[in-house]
């Protein structure tokens, strides 16, 4: 029995919240638990999910930091509950202002049954149901080749086997994002799996899981190249990779004005 558990962070928006976890209500496949982190609100959120009779369904679980730390932060501190979970092996990430479709769980464990994988990567789509997620090759990918925008890009719905992330976190040195950097040293362990599967529904509100998007590091660069060191690959030789087409553009710009 596979049993997803869902990583859904939240702030301020109780309505959005609410429609998330109907999404989650209305998936064919039952076996899945998810696991809410007020990123301290203003609002009472508990007590209107109480007044939706949301708790009623013991795959609810809420929790309530005292301040708001951030989106990374209140991931991780759903991470860690998932973690103590014997019963789930697998984790997804669902922002309150998202919402999942009907049979993404269904079809996602088909999928990993028949591929045996521990990482799919399934499309978004907006509102209208337009792809967000633009993909150029289906099947196992590199990470860093998602990463540069290389075989894909835009926002895309991961579901992980939870023992490969195993230790690893989502980052406090940066209190809104880089979700990448969890990916990135996931990478290390496994390969994705994309697969041609419209999975979720992303709104792209002005206002965020946040009061501030500001760093912890100031200097990202510096975040961004340590990251990459930890996990064995070479900064210099991804940025070359993900620029070179701007590169031999200027290139060209610059040998057309020695001729002028």
């Amino acid at each position: 029995m596979y049993k997803i558990g869902v990583i859904l962070p939240t702030f301020e928006r109780k309505e959005l919240l609410l429609r998330a976890i109907h999404s989650l209500f209305r998936q064919t496949y039952l076996e899945w638990e998810v696991y809410i982190v007020d990123d301290g609100s203003s609002v009472d959120i508990e007590s209107y999910l109480k007044s939706k009779n949301i708790f009623l369904d013991k795959r609810v679980h809420y929790m309530k930091l005292d301040n708001n730390e951030g989106v990374n932060v209140a991931r991780n501190t759903a991470l860690a509950q998932i973690n103590k979970n014997n019963s789930i092996n697998f984790i997804s990430l669902l922002d309150d202002d998202d919402y999942f479709l009907d049979d993404y769980f269904e079809h996602a464990i088909q999928i990993i049954k028949k591929q045996n994988i521990q990482w799919l990567v399934t499309k978004c789509v907006d509102e209208r149901g337009h792809d967000i997620t633009t993909v150029s090759k289906y099947g196992t990918m590199d990470y860093l080749d998602y990463l540069s925008g290389k075989l894909m890009q835009n926002d895309a719905t991961m579901l992980i086997e939870k023992k490969v992330l195993r230790d690893i976190w989502f980052t406090d040195e940066v209190k809104n994002g880089y979700e990448w950097i969890l990916f990135l040293h996931l990478s290390v362990k496994t390969k994705m799996y994309v697969y041609d599967l419209s999975s979720k529904v992303v709104s792209y509100l002005d206002t965020g899981l946040s009061k501030s998007k500001k760093t912890r590091n100031s200097n990202k660069k510096v975040l961004q190249k340590r990251v990459f060191k930890e996990c064995g690959y070479n900064y210099y030789n991804f940025l070359s990779k993900k620029y070179e087409n701007k590169k031999m553009i200027k290139s060209i710009y610059y040998k057309v004005l020695s001729l002028v």
